[in-house]
């Protein structure tokens, strides 16, 4: 344990099994995944190689810059993508993730297009 914190442990409190940092701010910590996978969904909306083409841009003024703080984010979400917004993309996200460190295979077809061309570049980088 000392490799990993300059902190001494204290005999049989199992620092390892802790993962104190959640009392407090837990929730906060999470929305963050939740805003990143949002955030691809939206950028998925978008023309991959022009993203100021086509109707999308507009639309996501008119439903979400324009009302702003006006309408809760949930409905901000749905009324752009024009449904809830699910676990699907979360999933999508994490399967990059992980095809990236080499622990599962890449996804493909459909469901790519949630994932952002950065992310795509960063996979196809480390499935080389």
């Amino acid at each position: 344990m000392k490799q990993f914190t300059r902190f001494t442990e204290l005999p049989s409190t199992h620092m390892w099994a802790s993962f104190g940092h959640l009392a407090g701010y837990s929730s906060a910590y999470y929305t963050y995944m939740w805003d990143l996978v949002i955030a691809q969904e939206f950028y998925a909306q978008f023309n991959q190689s022009n993203p100021m083409l086509g109707d999308v841009p507009a639309k996501y003024r008119k439903t979400v810059l324009e009302p702003g703080g006006s309408v809760s984010a949930n409905d901000l979400v749905k009324n752009f993508l024009g449904r809830p917004q699910n676990t699907r993309a979360f999933q999508v996200w994490m399967s990059a993730e992980f095809a990236e460190s080499g622990s599962s295979g890449r996804s493909s077809g459909a469901s790519d297009k949630l994932v952002s061309p950065t992310m795509r570049r960063r996979s196809d980088h480390a499935n080389a």
